[in-house]
């Protein structure tokens, strides 16, 4: 891969904020503390600590890890020279906005619902886009996200099935990443690999609700190596056929372990898990490379996996669950 001396002093900065990412330690830490309060205490002198200061009880820790989300996006586009690929990353928190604002408009859930529900992560400001969406003046929308919606109100308006709003907005995110993504191999491969297992996760869902073979068409995402007939052909064999057939790829044996603890514990929690852990290690490829865009993508993934995984601790806190059990859900760590 060709090296991008544009980002020479950005990749030195990335190093340097990677020696603060969150190590194994820490969470293990964490998810053995007594209570939720104690939890939080272990974050104060890391990057979280401010913002965290900041909330009035631990029930409030989603405020800070929203912003500690926010800047680390800001700080990527600050660094980027390609802002039409770092944007794509801005653009799936727009997307997930677009969902909140469009189920309000046409299941009636409460303005204030809609509000706590989205994430000011995007391209545009969360409550920006809400006034847009109210206002019905999709003008001020990029072209991208304008066509998503007007898609969306129309599969909606035309079934009445509200699902139709996830579908169509979800196929419009995964054609653009992977239009946009074609130009840079590291990227394309990454959108490739997420739609690929993505479309795992639907395949076996959708099966185990007994769904038909047309509403998997429907829901299908483009964009990845695994192509609609490979699905398709295995749609009305045995399960485990489907991991069989996958044993040559890259996923078979995550399909495989999957499937095995969906049939013990009726659950879809081990593929999740893996599946993150398989993107985790396909983005350990950006620290390898000296110049170019790769090593700020893999950082600004590897604080979305960070993120995610002190939401996860910070629920079963709260919730009061087994340490093991908050354990056993924890994905690897970028370091």
């Amino acid at each position: 891969m060709a090296e991008d001396r544009r980002y020479a002093y950005a990749v030195g900065r990335i190093r340097a904020l990677e020696t603060r990412l969150l190590r194994r330690e820490r969470f293990d830490q964490m998810v053995g503390a007594e209570d939720a309060e104690e939890t939080l205490r272990a974050l104060a002198d890391t990057d979280y600590g401010p913002l965290l200061s900041e909330i009035k009880s631990p029930d409030e820790f989603e405020i800070a890890l929203n912003k500690e989300l926010t800047k680390v996006l800001s700080l990527i586009s600050h660094l980027s020279f390609d802002p039409e690929l770092t944007d794509l990353f801005r653009l799936r928190y727009d997307f997930h906005n677009l969902k909140v604002l469009l189920k309000q408009k046409y299941l009636a859930r409460s303005p204030v619902d809609s509000k706590l529900c989205l994430i000011d992560a995007g391209v545009i400001e969360g409550e920006k886009l809400r006034k847009i969406m109210e206002g019905e003046d999709y003008s001020e929308l990029p072209d991208e996200l304008r066509t998503a919606v007007d898609k969306s109100e129309k599969g909606f308006e035309e079934t009445g099935d509200p699902q139709m709003i996830d579908i169509i907005l979800d196929k419009e995110m995964y054609s653009l990443f992977h239009e946009r993504s074609s130009g840079n191999p590291f990227l394309k491969e990454y959108f490739q690999i997420s739609a690929d297992l993505t479309n795992i996760r639907i395949f076996l869902r959708v099966r185990a609700l007994r769904k038909e073979r047309d509403f998997f068409e429907e829901v299908f995402l483009e964009g990845g190596k695994l192509e609609l007939s490979f699905f398709l052909r295995l749609y009305g064999e045995p399960i485990d056929n489907f991991a069989s057939a996958l044993s040559p790829t890259a996923y078979g044996q995550l399909v495989s372990q999957g499937i095995k603890y969906w049939k013990e514990n009726g659950s879809w929690s081990k593929l999740e898990r893996l599946s993150d852990n398989h993107i985790l290690n396909f983005l350990g490829r950006a620290k390898h490379i000296v110049f170019g865009l790769e090593p700020l993508i893999g950082y600004l993934l590897a604080r979305e996996n960070e993120i995610k995984m002190l939401r996860m601790i910070m629920v079963g806190k709260l919730n009061k669950l087994e340490g093991e059990l908050i354990r056993s859900n924890l994905r690897d760590t970028y370091v």
